[in-house]
């Protein structure tokens, strides 16, 4: 077992910069297991938070344009997928594990055990563990739905946790800067994710997820998360969030019980997908509109079709099923078929009875 060892957090800050500015940039599988193994090792150090955290920025940017080469020229070129893209992918979902894993200890350094965060410094440190470890596990979902695999366990669970922690100590709202650059805050980053895995990833367009992904950074402002009540509205595009499931949520009709009202949370898309709808339906009549999230090519608005119908109302089954006793006959042959369609009886011995039928198919 490694055992925790004591980290100089400035020479290995200046050390970790070093190194990684040296990195061959002609192996870059290579370089996501080095990455990994430096961040592994770092992850049982014994540091302060600033510092844990610090060395953790220090990865950021080159694992961002690692990732990008790789998806690039290696992971989404063909379906299937060959051999060496999944292991590229796999690669890329432990990364982003081990990555999460650092803010994560950062995050139960930083938080108390008991009471609220007191400081002002406490508090920034918070947020940039919540928002480090939400990003690392929204990327590392996104690796498996791109690379058709199941997300790794406890993922979609820690991401619930990660999002409650950001609640319970009220800094769900505030902004940190993500790998674009842009400042988002826990609450759309959390939005994001959910949407994603709502959107039924391993059904959508090859190389989309990205798309979506990337688009969702927008949409997502669109969608709205509050606390679960006794009576939901029946009007729709309702989804359940269990905190404590390893899932990204469920649909919650006017008949769905609420398991825990303290614990549950209610995601609302119908503002989001009225705005795709209207969106499509302006990119038909060839109207595009100015918004930034246009979807111009075919399958890109196949795309926003199979989005707004996973987005949206859920159907709702009305009419039980019932069994039923009623008599078939079956026909075997194309010219029986015609003679049949056309009132001609002459070839009863080819009709059989379904029980019969079974026989025959059978010998």
């Amino acid at each position: 077992m490694q055992t925790k060892q004591n980290v100089n957090s400035v020479s290995d800050i200046a050390s970790v910069k070093q190194w990684l500015s040296q990195l061959p940039t002609l192996d870059p599988e290579q370089n996501v297991s080095r990455i990994h193994a430096s961040i592994q090792e770092y992850n049982v150090a014994d540091m302060d938070v600033t510092d844990r955290l610090a060395l953790l920025d220090c990865y950021r940017e080159p694992i961002s344009l690692l990732v990008a080469d790789l998806q690039k020229h290696r992971v989404g070129l063909m379906l299937p997928l060959p051999q060496a893209a999944l292991k590229t992918a796999d690669l890329l979902r432990q990364l982003y594990q081990e990555y999460a894993l650092g803010y994560w200890t950062a995050i139960r350094d930083t938080v108390p055990k008991r009471g609220a965060i007191e400081t002002d410094s406490a508090r920034a440190l918070l947020i940039q563990s919540c928002h480090g470890a939400i990003l690392s596990l929204s990327q590392t979902l996104r690796c498996s739905y791109e690379s058709y695999r199941t997300p790794p366990a406890g993922v979609w669970k820690q991401l619930h946790q990660v999002f409650r922690l950001a609640l319970t100590h009220e800094i769900e709202a505030d902004e940190f800067e993500a790998d674009t650059g842009e400042p988002v805050s826990i609450y759309n980053e959390y939005k994001r994710t959910l949407l994603l895995g709502l959107s039924d990833p391993y059904q959508l367009p090859f190389r989309a997820v990205n798309l979506v992904f990337d688009r969702l950074q927008q949409w997502s402002t669109q969608a709205q998360l509050r606390f679960a009540t006794d009576k939901q509205s029946s009007s729709g595009c309702l989804f359940i969030v269990d905190a404590k499931s390893d899932r990204p949520a469920l649909p919650c009709l006017a008949s769905t019980r609420i398991q825990d009202l303290e614990r549950d949370l209610i995601l609302d898309t119908s503002s989001l997908v009225n705005a795709l709808h209207c969106q499509l339906k302006s990119i038909t009549t060839e109207t595009m509109s100015d918004s930034g999230t246009e979807v111009t090519d075919f399958e890109h608005v196949e795309t926003l079709k199979a989005l707004i119908t996973h987005w949206r109302v859920h159907p709702i089954r009305r009419l039980q099923r019932s069994s039923s006793h009623t008599e078939y006959s079956v026909i075997l042959g194309i010219t029986n078929i015609c003679r049949e369609l056309l009132d001609e009886k002459e070839s009863v011995e080819s009709t059989v009875s379904l029980s019969d039928s079974r026989d025959v198919l059978r010998g």
